[in-house]
């Protein structure tokens, strides 16, 4: 099986804890204003068959880091800082959880990663898709402009919306 190689090691894509192939593909419609920005969107198709299912997104060996919970519009993210490196997985939100209704699927924050939770009585979706992404050069503890301008770069390219209404014009 071929991995996706981070700063942070390798990336494992688990259905119910048992790790799948999958093809991260590189995404670029961040190239212009974040010329130094990796970003890559792992999309993995669930066919639905009356089982609830996980589906993660981790980092095989992330050792000692910072993790941080980022959030945003229809987002939920997580970040890791290393070495200067900082990566953030991103997974799209579902929002109708904050307004105690059974929302289509649920993310959940991984020691290691991020996932979906996708439910046999509700979840429609069968597209999953995590958006990952790196920068080098990036200072948890400094709150200087710069390094915070560099800092949210990887919350931007780890959005998976962005890349799902790309697959959309697409097809």
């Amino acid at each position: 099986m071929n991995k996706l190689i981070t700063p942070f090691g390798k990336i494992i894509i688990t259905i119910d804890g048992q790790e799948i192939d999958y093809l991260a593909i590189a995404y670029t419609g961040y190239q212009k204003s974040y010329p130094e920005l990796v970003v890559y969107r792992i999309q993995v198709d669930l066919k639905p068959d009356n089982q609830d299912h996980e589906i993660a997104c981790i980092l095989s060996d992330v050792g000692e880091v910072k993790r941080e919970p980022e959030t945003g519009e229809d987002l939920d993210c997580q970040s890791f800082y290393k070495d200067g490196w900082k990566l953030s997985i991103g997974v799209t939100f579902d929002e109708r959880w904050d307004y105690e209704e059974v929302g289509d699927y649920e993310t959940r924050y991984l020691e290691n990663g991020m996932s979906y939770m996708a439910w046999k009585n509700h979840t429609k979706m069968q597209t999953f898709i995590f958006g990952i992404a790196w920068i080098d050069n990036v200072d948890y503890d400094d709150n200087s402009d710069e390094n915070l301008a560099r800092d949210v770069q990887t919350w931007y390219g780890a959005e998976p919306y962005e890349m799902l209404k790309q697959l959309i014009k697409i097809k």
